[in-house]
């Protein structure tokens, strides 16, 4: 999660910056360049690709793109952030209903100077920003945008601690195998038969064989 989060905010800031000095106007034909509007997209296709399930966006409460905007764990993550500003991700386990959980991975977006060039006052923002959107105008400075989302089915994740974690578990039953049969061949040579031995001479003794010799092969206990 943090991988892709960083790629995705490497991305949007590079396309960002770069569709700002084009000096593009922002229209139907231009829009797909605008990372905001791109990321779903990108989201969508990487299925093709990927099989891992993961779904990534950046979204906000006040979105000028009406696919970015925030569902309610989304909401409730750019709040917690707007509550803890210095905390750098949130992480959180999202039931579903069907199996279908995931994990939530946010990051926050704050703004930069150079994101008030369109989300600033709206005076200043390029003609085409101005004619193409009524919202999300106003920001401040250090204040939050949104949140990078990443969303990672848990049932990969279960999947996957299942096979490391059953790895694990046959390399370990191996070794404790070979350890316990060491241990008991260690104690088959040096107890057992030696107590078995004594055994077998106390009964023939106890059956009169007065003429029974055990020999004392060794200065331990037994």
């Amino acid at each position: 999660a943090r991988t892709i989060y960083g790629f995705m905010m490497a991305t949007r800031r590079v396309y960002h910056k770069q569709f700002i000095a084009s000096g593009l106007p922002v229209n139907e034909s231009t829009l797909g360049f605008l990372p905001a509007h791109s990321a779903s997209r990108i989201s969508k296709e990487f299925s093709n690709w990927s099989d891992s399930g993961v779904l990534f966006n950046n979204v906000s409460d006040r979105p000028r793109n009406p696919g970015n905007r925030a569902d309610p764990e989304e909401m409730a993550a750019i709040e917690w952030f707007r509550q803890n500003p210095k905390s750098p991700e949130h992480l959180q386990t999202v039931e579903r209903n069907q199996g279908k959980s995931y994990l939530l991975y946010t990051a926050p977006i704050w703004i930069e100077p150079y994101c008030l060039q369109c989300h600033g006052e709206r005076e200043a923002a390029p003609a085409s920003i101005r004619e193409n959107y009524d919202e999300a105008y106003g920001y401040q400075l250090g204040e939050l945008r949104g949140v990078a989302s990443i969303k990672i089915p848990t049932a990969k994740l279960d999947q996957r601690f299942r096979q490391t974690w059953g790895a694990q578990v046959v390399k370990s039953l191996f070794g404790y195998a070979v350890f316990l049969l060491a241990m008991g061949y260690l104690l088959e040579k040096l107890v057992t038969q030696r107590i078995a031995g004594l055994q077998a001479g106390a009964e023939r003794i106890a059956k009169g064989n007065y003429a029974t010799r055990l020999v004392a092969d060794s200065t331990d206990e037994i």
